[in-house]
């Protein structure tokens, strides 16, 4: 398990997406690290404040790869 500190806005759009997919945000980030290709190209939002969560993935990522990912998958950024 990694703790990871993301957005907090950030957190909330990957919150509504889980929902929406019935699936955990673990899940959710999980699948961004393995799906590498898709992009949701939303408009950039900067953070206010961030927000630190527990995922269950393998420490073969570290968490800047996580991050970046994250973003690459909500901004294509």
């Amino acid at each position: 398990m990694v703790k990871i500190k993301i957005v907090r806005e950030w957190y909330e759009i990957l919150r509504r997406i889980a929902q929406n997919r019935k699936i955990s945000i673990s899940e959710i980030i999980i699948e961004i690290m393995t799906k590498e290709e898709e992009c949701l190209n939303l408009p950039f939002v900067s953070s206010t404040s961030f927000k630190e969560i527990n995922v269950s993935i393998n420490n073969k990522y570290s968490k800047a790869e996580i991050e970046d990912k994250i973003r690459y998958f909500l901004f294509c950024r």
